[in-house]
């Protein structure tokens, strides 16, 4: 497995407070308090050289009181980041003032596990959660921020999908993320392996449709095709408790290391990291899509107690390569929209949680990215290989074009 030299993303789990079902088991064991603002500033500023983008989430990161203590870090830090929220915000209706005033939050992904409060609260178990997660929907968007919705793909809403994507439209939200369940099991609410492919199916369905929708965790590409979204952890991501300790997931109960008392590079690239990285089945090994879904869920295995995610199956067979004839205006330059991190084998072109592995034999390449740089002057310079290299970059949103006699005016 690829390793790079330190995490892209990072989970901050600012608290292990929160309903029932947004908490994990494992946080009930620890005695000790949650870490102070100071001490997430500490964890923030070791972790700023890797990170393109940060998440913060909990348990409930609105039900401390000093969060915004904590975002400050963040907004030191100058880096993008996300709230995760039940959006259950009643008790706190200044929440909205503290946000408003934040620079670095990208948006806020509200739960919304419904279209109506009977799913929704099925999932949840909280009487009167469904009109306050809307209700912090539309508040979100009418101040002018990003907000998106969070729903597990449960039995009471996977014949409902299209609706409650409607609804959160409706709403205000920008997009709609669904996750399959991963955790202890919860037969009351977990779909079965066919209801769960017929749900993936539809949000591809209406992907196709134009509508917003995404899948956040990971279901694997031999189970339900091409929309599916590989394992990320251990690879670019990693979570950290509310006491500083790292885990490949935020949903893994394995505890990798300590921020406070170990390097990024320590715990990034020790052994029980590494280790929980190259746990892949053989099948796996043999699949064309290994680079992009490694080896389904590890984090589900764990809760099952299980070597592998139970919805692998067989290899995806590499397909027949498929040329496409594709005209590009030869005065065209292409001009990067990602971050290069330097890494062992060469560079990680880095848009968002995006990562694209390059060799050093493509530096060159690279360079010619500078938006001066015509297509035609890099064919010439490269061959004509180096022109797929583009379009692939393009197909991806890592590179735009403009025409070579733009010139541009400071004003």
């Amino acid at each position: 497995m690829l390793e790079l030299r330190g995490p892209v993303v990072a989970a901050l789990e600012v608290t292990p407070d929160g309903p029932a079902w947004q908490g994990h088991a494992y946080f009930k064991s620890e005695s000790q308090p949650p870490l102070s603002p100071t001490r997430w500033g500490e964890i923030i500023e070791r972790l700023e050289p890797f990170i393109a983008e940060f998440r913060v989430g909990g348990g409930e990161p609105t039900a401390r009181e000093d969060l915004f203590e904590i975002l400050d870090s963040l907004e030191r830090a100058k880096r993008p980041y996300h709230l995760l929220t039940n959006g259950n915000w009643t008790l706190r209706p200044a929440l909205m003032t503290g946000f408003k005033k934040l620079t670095y939050v990208q948006s806020l992904l509200v739960s919304l596990h419904g279209a109506d409060a009977t799913a929704h609260e099925a999932f949840t178990g909280e009487a009167g959660e469904f009109g306050a997660s809307l209700k912090t929907v539309e508040m979100v968007a009418a101040t002018g921020l990003e907000v998106s919705t969070s729903t597990i793909i449960t039995q009471q809403n996977a014949e409902h999908l299209e609706a409650l994507v409607e609804l959160a439209m409706q709403r205000g939200a920008r997009h709609s993320v669904f996750n399959r369940y991963v955790g202890p099991p919860r037969p009351d609410v977990e779909p079965d392996a066919e209801t769960l492919k017929k749900a993936v199916a539809r949000l591809d369905d209406l992907r196709q449709l134009g509508y917003n929708v995404a899948l956040g965790s990971c279901v694997p590409a031999c189970f339900s095709g091409e929309f599916s979204q590989g394992c990320s952890g251990s690879v670019t991501y990693c979570a950290i408790d509310p006491w500083g300790n790292v885990r490949p997931c935020d949903h893994s109960p394995t505890r990798v290391g300590n921020l406070l008392t170990q390097g990024v590079l320590d715990v990034w690239r020790g052994k029980a990291m590494r280790t929980w990285r190259n746990h892949i089945p053989a099948a796996c090994r043999k699949c064309s899509k290994l680079a992009f879904c490694p080896a389904g869920c590890r984090s589900e295995a764990e809760h099952l107690g299980v070597d592998f995610d139970p919805l692998i199956g067989a290899p995806v067979p590499l397909a027949e390569p498929t040329l496409l004839e594709v005209t590009l205006e030869e005065d065209l330059c292409p001009v990067p929209r990602y971050d290069v991190r330097e890494e062992d084998f060469g560079w990680s072109l880095i848009r968002q949680t995006h990562v694209i592995p390059v060799t050093r034999k493509a530096g060159g390449l690279l360079h010619a990215f500078d938006g001066k740089t015509s297509l035609a002057q890099i064919e010439k310079k490269f061959g004509a290989a180096a022109l797929s290299f583009v379009y692939s970059l393009y197909e991806r949103n890592f590179v735009d074009f403009k025409p070579q006699d733009v010139v541009e005016v400071t004003p």
